[in-house]
């Protein structure tokens, strides 16, 4: 049985969706929501009950490529 993925969702007191459905990935860190989306990790924070900080970029992972490696033992 293959897993459903769902979007990330952020709902505020009244039940509105604050959070994007492109996110692929969201968690609280201190007080900031960091989140991915497109191969990017953004950062933002609640400016009200109604509205998100525009997104700050932490890391674009999108020009890293996979490397096969042998484990050490």
């Amino acid at each position: 049985m293959k897993e459903e993925q769902f979007p990330a969702r952020l709902l505020n007191d009244h039940g509105d969706i604050l959070a994007k459905s492109s996110w692929e990935w969201a968690e609280w860190v201190d007080k900031s929501i960091v989140f991915a989306e497109e191969g990017i990790l953004y950062k933002i924070y609640l400016k009200s009950s109604s509205k998100l900080s525009e997104p700050k970029l932490l890391h674009d992972f999108n020009e890293y490529k996979f490397e096969s490696r042998q484990a050490p033992y």
